[in-house]
């Protein structure tokens, strides 16, 4: 069997050309070879450092891959190819795979193990690689095993020597004033047209002018904010401004005149010199203010959000929005409405409420965590992590459960979660489970439920009324040591 693997980066690391193109090159050389594709995989806007998904117990135990995780890709969703790992799962002994370079496959950070477990996996197969731009490269070779391995070390240190020049060459920017990134679009100012070259909009910055006047009066950020928005409504996009753009417009130096170099210390600005907005002592006193008024905020207590971006409207299939009252009861709302031209999908579900006869969310799915317990279990490689595993499954049977436990167990167990009006669907790794929601008292509420011992493991039973009223029983997931069912009635 023939298949081909393209993929793109993001363009934080490299540029590439097309994942189209890629395929199209591919399918060029696998007709120039007589041979017929069966399948295409791809991953869009994806880091070679990636392991693929399949791999996550090995990218765990890789404190390199974890390190740069952490420290710069942290904000990213994406932290495993689901292209690779599907093609992994169909390639059979002496499979092809064609791509348009070998960089396609990996970009392994120096000192992961991603490079040598993608091998391993390549020549247990006796996988054939086929590349546009070199030909055939074989992993049991030691010549090319090795050109491989140069070849990424060489493209990895050219990337970082080019984006240190890069790095540098901002540097010496902002430190002689020079910075020009964003100036056009703050507020106040606009391009003329002309490379780096702006002018005062005479129109907004009278809006900034009378969010200093305004502060340094004594009003609230929030009384400055609906003040703005109410007499500049053609000033700012939907026709209104946020507390947050009133003190980032606060805290702007380019007003009076000045930017931070890269040691944090004001200098002149090269860009807005002689078109100033306001003077330095003003600037000055509304940032006095502003810092005092952070040092003397109240701390205020953080929830624990465990679904946010993982939990999708059924009807819209857009991502819900974390919605907290009374800084205590999280819900998660779709409100798709208010960016696209959609009728209301009005739906929304409460997180960590509780319920007399039904669960919120949190204590609805947690029982369902177990499942990702128990495939930790029955995978486990030491009789300490073992041990480890049983004592989590008493904890999750009793409900003792951390919330930093309760969210590494979602990302142990949970892909994502489609919410509708009368039920939802959790998305597991090994399968879904659907959950009824029902309107009782006036709320929408999810199953209660129990456990049971099984023979072969653990039996989850969620009912609505009582186990002892049951009329029939629906099973709704079974894997490995654990069923989950559902009485009705």
């Amino acid at each position: 069997m023939n298949y081909i693997y393209a993929r793109q980066s993001s363009g934080e690391e490299e540029r590439s050309i097309s994942v189209e193109q890629q395929i199209d090159n591919c399918r060029q050389m696998a007709s120039t070879n007589n041979e017929k594709i069966d399948g295409v995989y791809k991953d869009l806007n994806t880091s070679g450092r990636l392991y693929w998904e399949g791999a996550e117990d090995l990218a765990e135990m890789d404190s390199v891959f974890q390190n740069w995780i952490k420290e710069t890709y942290k904000s990213k969703r994406k932290k495993y190819r689901k292209g690779l790992g599907d093609l992994f799962k169909v390639l059979k002994d002496n499979d092809t795979i064609y791509v348009d370079d070998r960089t396609r496959l990996y970009r392994p950070l120096t000192n992961s193990y991603l490079e040598s477990s993608f091998n391993q996996f390549i020549k247990e197969k006796q996988i054939k690689i086929v590349t546009v731009k070199d030909g055939k490269i074989d992993f049991n070779s030691f010549s090319d095993e090795l050109v491989n391995a140069l070849q990424n070390r060489i493209v990895t240190n050219q990337l970082e020597i080019q984006r240190k020049k890069s790095k540098d060459s901002l540097k010496r920017l902002k430190d002689s004033g020079e910075f020009k990134q964003a100036v056009p679009t703050s507020l106040g100012y606009e391009s003329t047209g002309r490379k780096h070259e702006v002018v005062i909009n005479e129109r907004e910055a009278e809006a900034v002018k009378l969010i200093f006047k305004m502060y340094l009066d004594g009003n609230s950020v929030l009384t400055i904010t609906k003040a703005v928005s109410r007499k500049y409504k053609d000033v700012f996009k939907n026709g209104r401004t946020t507390p947050k753009t009133v003190r980032e417009v606060i805290a702007r130096p380019l007003y009076a005149g000045f930017i931070y170099n890269s040691n944090g210390e004001l200098v002149e600005a090269q860009q807005v010199k002689g078109k100033e907005i306001i003077d330095y002592k003003t600037w000055e006193e509304a940032n006095r203010i502003l810092n005092q008024r952070k040092e003397h905020k109240r701390p205020t207590k953080k929830n624990t959000i465990f679904f946010n971006g993982i939990t999708r409207c059924g009807c819209c299939n857009s991502l819900l929005h974390v919605a907290i009252n009374n800084k205590k009861y999280i819900s998660l709302r779709c409100i798709s409405h208010n960016r696209l031209e959609k009728e209301n999908c009005h739906i929304n579900i409460g997180q960590n409420t509780s319920f007399i006869n039904g669960l919120g969310m949190n204590d609805a799915i947690q029982p369902l965590l177990m499942v990702g317990v128990l495939n930790k279990l029955n995978n486990a490689t030491n009789l300490a992590e073992e041990r480890g595993l049983k004592l989590l499954i008493k904890k999750l049977i009793k409900g003792d459960i951390k919330s930093e436990t309760y969210q590494m167990l979602v990302n142990w167990t949970i892909d994502g979660i489609a919410v509708y009006q009368n039920k939802i669907i959790v998305e597991t790794h090994w399968g879904n489970i659907e959950l009824e929601r029902r309107k009782l008292n006036g709320r929408l509420k999810l199953p209660k439920y129990t456990w049971f011992n099984i023979d072969n493991g653990y039996k989850l039973v969620y009912y609505y009324k009582s186990i002892k009223y049951s009329k029939t029983e629906q099973c709704l997931f079974s894997n490995g040591n654990i069923e989950v069912c559902m009485i009705e009635g």
